[in-house]
């Protein structure tokens, strides 16, 4: 990442248990520091994020990243992308 450019990570979480697929949510975190902002995420939802080689390109080359992690009751998925600063 260059400087004037900031992560921004979209998190969508969805119940395991909802058949109907409604129960889902979205949050968002914006930060400089790649794995500051992964630490935070696996802190405050209790799981822990494993780097997929299949999403190696280009999620990693540049900076940002993608996951999918579940926990007992939740699936995640969670999307970083590389955004200019203006």
């Amino acid at each position: 990442m260059n400087d004037g450019q900031i992560l921004i990570v979209s998190i969508k979480k969805s119940s395991k248990f909802d058949t109907n697929d409604k129960c889902k949510y979205e949050s968002t975190k914006v930060g400089y520091d790649r794995q500051r902002l992964i630490d935070a995420i696996e802190k405050q939802y209790d799981i822990k994020l494993v780097k997929d080689e299949a999403y190696d390109f280009p999620w990693f080359t540049d900076g940002g990243f993608k996951f999918h992690a579940e926990n007992e009751n939740w699936k995640f998925d969670i999307d970083a992308h590389v955004h200019d600063l203006i």
